[in-house]
C-alpha cells in the first residue's frame, strides 16, 4: 500500500476513535492511530537554528541571521525547507500536497506535521496526560504547541514531540526588588515514548517576545522533559498578571501564556525614615491583590517594637486598602507585616533614628522664643540672672508643649496645617517660648499636702 492510502485509512480510523474516547483517556488503539497519522502525513523540514515566526514583525529584537542550511533529505525525498528570517512569512500555511511524506529522517532533520483539529485534540489529550503522568506540575496552564516535531535522537530512533508551556509560579512581590516575579516552564513530551528522557540530534528553540519581561528570553531544549528550561517572569505593574509570547523554530504562530498574580498583599510604609521616642508617627497601608473579585474582610497586622495606634487588626475598604498608623519608642529596624486568610503575607520595614534634630529644633525655639520675650526687658528692672533663669524656663516650657502636642494635648491657642518636620518643632516650641508659662494648664485646687 501506498503512503498516502495509509495516510488515508490511519486518518479515517483515528477520527472512529475520536468519536468514541472523546470524554477518556487516549487508548493504546487511538495512540497506535496517532503515531501513523504523524508519522505517514506530509511533513515540512525547517532550518534548526531559526525561531519561525509569523508575527517577527511586532517585536524589536536582534535576531541571529548566520542561520545554517537544512541538512540533505536523500535523493527519494523531497522537502519543503521553511523561510529564513530575512524573508516573508507566508500569509497562509503551506498546502498539503506542497509538503512530502518523510519516511525516513537523517540525522539533524527537523520536520514539522501540522495536524487538523480533532488529530490535534487527541495529541492535545495524549500530551496531557503523559505530563501528569510523569511529573507533579499542574497541567491546567498548560499551553501546547500546534502540530508536531519529528527528528531522530542520539539513539538514531526517530521521536515524534510535542511542546508546551506551562506557569512554574504565579507572579508573587518582592520586598527586595519592588517588583513581582514569577516563572514560566518549557518542556517538551515524547508523545509515545515509554517516560525515560531522549536526547535530540537537534535542539529545539523557544524565544519570549517581550524580552524584557523574561530571564532568560531564549532557551534551547536537547531532551525530553523533564527537567523544564524555567524562564523567569519579572513585572512591574501592580496587580495585573503578565502576558508572554513564546515562539518556536518549529511554529509560526507560538502560544501565549499568562502568567497570573498569586493573591497577596502588598505593604508600604509612608516617608523614609522614622523618628523614634514616639516623637513621629507615620501610615502603613496594605492592599490585596489578585485573588478574583473577592476581598478579605479583614487584616491583622503586627509590628514588634511598634505601636499601631488604630489597633492591630482592620477592615477593608471598598478599594481593597486598609491604613493604620505607626509610633515607636526605641530606635532600630521595624518590620510591618499584614496578614489575611487565603492571601500571601506582604511586609514593608522602616528605619528608626533617634530624633536629635527634632530635639535640637524644640530647644533651639523654646530659646528664640524666650529671648523675644524677654531680650527687652535687660535694664529695664530685669537683672542678667533673672533674664537667664527666664531663658531656661522657656527653653523647658518649648520642649514640654512640643512633647505634649506630640501625644495629642493641644496647649497652644493655634492650629496648625502641618504638623511633621523639625520646623513645626521649632514654631511649636518657640510659640510656647514666647508665651511663657502662662500656656501651661493651671491648678485650681489646693496644692497637696507634703507627708
Amino acid at each position: 500500500m501506498r503512503p498516502r492510502g495509509r495516510y488515508v485509512i490511519a486518518h479515517v480510523m483515528l477520527l472512529l476513535v475520536n468519536a468514541g474516547f472523546a470524554q477518556t483517556a487516549v487508548t493504546p488503539a487511538s495512540r497506535h492511530a496517532l503515531r501513523e497519522q504523524i508519522v505517514e502525513a506530509p511533513a515540512v523540514e525547517l532550518n534548526p537554528r531559526t525561531v519561525n515566526r509569523a508575527f517577527i514583525e511586532q517585536a524589536d529584537l536582534t535576531i541571529d541571521r548566520d542561520v545554517v542550511a537544512p541538512a540533505a533529505t536523500g535523493p527519494d525525498t523531497t522537502v519543503r525547507p521553511a523561510p529564513a528570517l530575512d524573508e516573508p512569512a507566508p500569509d497562509e500555511p503551506a498546502a498539503e500536497e506542497d509538503a512530502a511524506v518523510v519516511p525516513r529522517l537523517d540525522r539533524g532533520q527537523l520536520l514539522f506535521v501540522e495536524l487538523e483539529r480533532t488529530v490535534e485534540q487527541t495529541a492535545h489529550k495524549l500530551l496531557v496526560q503523559q505530563v501528569a503522568a510523569t511529573t507533579q506540575v499542574d497541567t491546567g496552564s498548560l499551553h501546547a504547541f500546534n502540530g508536531a516535531v519529528r527528528q531522530l535522537a542520539q539513539d538514531d530512533q526517530e521521536v515524534q514531540l510535542k511542546s508546551y508551556v506551562l506557569v512554574g509560579q504565579p507572579l508573587r512581590y518582592v520586598l527586595a526588588t519592588k517588583q513581582f516575579e514569577g516563572s514560566i516552564v518549557v518542556g517538551v513530551a515524547d508523545l509515545f515514548g515509554e517516560g525515560r528522557s531522549r536526547a535530540f540530534t537537534v535542539p529545539l528553540l523557544f524565544e519570549v517576545l517581550e524580552g524584557a519581561l523574561a530571564d532568560p528570553s531564549k532557551v534551547e531544549l536537547r531532551e525530553t522533559s523533564p527537567p523544564f528550561e524555567r524562564i523567569k517572569v519579572t513585572s512591574s505593574v501592580i496587580g495585573q498578571p503578565a502576558t508572554l509570547r513564546i515562539a518556536s523554530n518549529f511554529s509560526r504562530e507560538g502560544v501565549v501564556v499568562e502568567v497570573p498574580v498569586e493573591p497577596t498583599l502588598l505593604v508600604s510604609i509612608a516617608g523614609g525614615d522614622l523618628r523614634a521616642y514616639g516623637v513621629q508617627t507615620t501610615s502603613v497601608r496594605v492592599t490585596a491583590i489578585g485573588g478574583g473579585e473577592e476581598t478579605p474582610s479583614r487584616v491583622m497586622f503586627t509590628a514588634p517594637g511598634a505601636i499601631l495606634m488604630d489597633g492591630e487588626e482592620l477592615t477593608f475598604d471598598e478599594h481593597r486598602m486598609a491604613e493604620a498608623k505607626l509610633r515607636t519608642d526605641r530606635p532600630g529596624v521595624v518590620t510591618v507585616t499584614a496578614q489575611a486568610m487565603g492571601y500571601v503575607p506582604g511586609s514593608d520595614t522602616v528605619t528608626v533614628i533617634r530624633p536629635w534634630p527634632t530635639l535640637l529644633a524644640a530647644c533651639f525655639g523654646g530659646f528664640v522664643g524666650g529671648f523675644v520675650r524677654l531680650g527687652t526687658r535687660i535694664g529695664k528692672g530685669t537683672s542678667v540672672t533673672q533674664f537667664a533663669v527666664g531663658m531656661i524656663i522657656s527653653v523647658f516650657v518649648g520642649i514640654m508643649v512640643f512633647a505634649l502636642h506630640v501625644v495629642g494635648v493641644r496647649l497652644l491657642p493655634v492650629t496648625f496645617s502641618v504638623e511633621v518636620g523639625d520646623i513645626f518643632a521649632f514654631a511649636v516650641a518657640a510659640l510656647a517660648g514666647w508665651l511663657g508659662t502662662g500656656v501651661l494648664p493651671q491648678a485650681t485646687g489646693p496644692a497637696p499636702k507634703a507627708d
